[in-house]
């Protein structure tokens, strides 16, 4: 049985290759061939499958600076090698035109402050800018259609503009974590269609429309005044629920627990898109994920149930209704005596 894992291809064209040479190589992982030769060698090796070979990851070499895999006649990006500073993606890679940047292609790298993308790029695919921490702008143009789950994670951008009046489709976290994002901007007209962004947990009061003053005041609901103290920065929400887990285990409210396990889930169930955060009143713990139909959230003894009066601040976006279910959630506990809490 081979272990060789990487296999380079100098030639435009496969050589002569019995189909026992790679018999049982499952360690196979990836195949780099020269510009223009990725369908020729793809469908050699889908003819060695018979012999035990597993497909690997047929790569064309790197074009100025850019590695890319081909999807048809298509190339999608999938890492970038130069230098740092204004990075210009080319509109094409071994002729093939550029629909995507692939996942974790620009992942970790420093130095570079802006990336210019092409027109007739369809997707941003996840975590394909995440950990880009010098990034300091980007224009995204008309032709993208969709941004994968955390595409720009723990990035460093400041500003970011939006060229497409309809917005693209986000996966949950598209954009996350990036404390330094001060300015969005938009196409004229586009302002409150761009508000779906308030469910990735961007404040939409950094939106601006291209050419458009005053900007808008947005719409949403005010958030309701909490009975507990709020954890810092909590996002704006406009509908509220309290779960008691200690009904839930029918514990005493005078009852002074000794000791308690807490397992199971409580279960969401949406009709539209949920945008969530649930926090107890000893405990902040935050939760903002983009939620579509059933989702089930652990609860596990870190959540010290001891008092877990949890409240839920949700938002539904467009039409639908969200309901909570805590008959997954099991709660073992002992108590010594009696005490107001």
């Amino acid at each position: 049985m081979s272990t060789i894992k990487y296999v380079d291809f100098k030639g435009a064209t496969p050589p002569s290759i019995a189909y026992s040479a790679f018999h049982n190589a499952v360690w196979l992982q990836e195949v780099s061939v020269p510009i223009g030769s990725y369908n020729i060698y793809r469908n050699m090796f889908s003819a060695f499958s018979s012999s035990g070979v597993i497909m690997p990851q047929i790569k064309e070499k790197t074009e100025a600076y850019f590695d890319y895999r081909m999807e048809g006649n298509n190339a999608i990006v999938a890492s970038y090698n130069g230098p740092g500073g204004v990075v210009n993606v080319p509109s094409t890679l071994g002729g093939h035109p550029v629909i995507a940047i692939g996942k974790y292609a620009f992942d970790y790298r420093l130095g570079i402050e802006e990336v210019t993308l092409p027109q007739g790029l369809v997707r941003i695919e996840k975590n394909a800018f995440q950990y880009c921490l010098d990034m300091e702008r980007m224009t995204i143009p008309s032709s993208v259609t969709s941004i994968g789950a955390y595409a720009f994670y723990v990035n460093g951008i400041r500003s970011l503009e939006f060229k497409r009046a309809t917005p693209p489709s986000f996966e949950a976290h598209a954009i996350y974590n990036c404390p330094s994002l001060s300015e969005i901007y938009v196409p004229a007209g586009s302002y409150y269609a761009y508000g779906v962004l308030n469910g990735l947990g961007i404040n939409t009061s950094i939106i601006r429309e291209r050419g458009a003053t005053p900007t808008p005041t947005p719409t949403i609901k005010p958030t309701p005044t909490p009975t507990v103290k709020p954890p810092p920065n909590n996002p704006t929400y406009s509908s509220r629920t309290t779960l008691n887990l200690r009904n839930v285990a029918s514990v005493p409210n005078t009852a002074q627990i000794s000791s308690f396990s807490v397992n199971g889930n409580f279960r969401i169930s949406t009709s539209g898109t949920l945008n969530l955060r649930a926090w107890n009143d000893i405990t902040y713990t935050i939760y903002e994920p983009t939620i579509v139909g059933d989702r089930n959230f652990p609860i596990r003894n870190y959540v010290e149930s001891a008092k877990a009066v949890w409240t839920i601040d949700y938002y539904t976006f467009g039409t639908g209704s969200s309901t909570f279910d805590v008959s997954g959630v099991m709660i073992n506990y002992r108590y010594d005596k009696y005490e107001d809490f």
